[in-house]
């Protein structure tokens, strides 16, 4: 995005379901911060996050112009409805 000064060709919905995805799975940092025995698992944690959000940030404000939603085809209501009910067989 930035060698091209455009957000086109990437997908909104997607980037901010991958912020979704990493802030609730990633949500054990609450209580867990600082651990020295996997201080690395936090470090990347925490790198996940804040990328995923400096992206949906970018797209929101600095690119918002190049970014057409018209073309963005990311069906989320279908996939985010089978996830959802993948991820809670998958805790049983």
């Amino acid at each position: 995005m930035k060698t091209s000064s455009s957000a086109s060709g990437i997908s909104f919905k997607s980037q901010f379901l991958y912020l979704i995805v990493y802030v609730t799975r990633y949500v054990d940092l609450l209580w867990t911060f600082y651990n020295p025995n996997s201080l690395y698992n936090t470090c990347f944690k925490i790198i996940f996050i804040s990328t995923s959000a400096y992206t949906v940030y970018l797209m929101l404000n600095d690119y918002k112009p190049t970014h057409d939603p018209n073309l963005d085809t990311f069906k989320r209501y279908a996939r985010t409805c089978i996830l959802g009910l993948w991820s809670v067989l998958m805790e049983l």
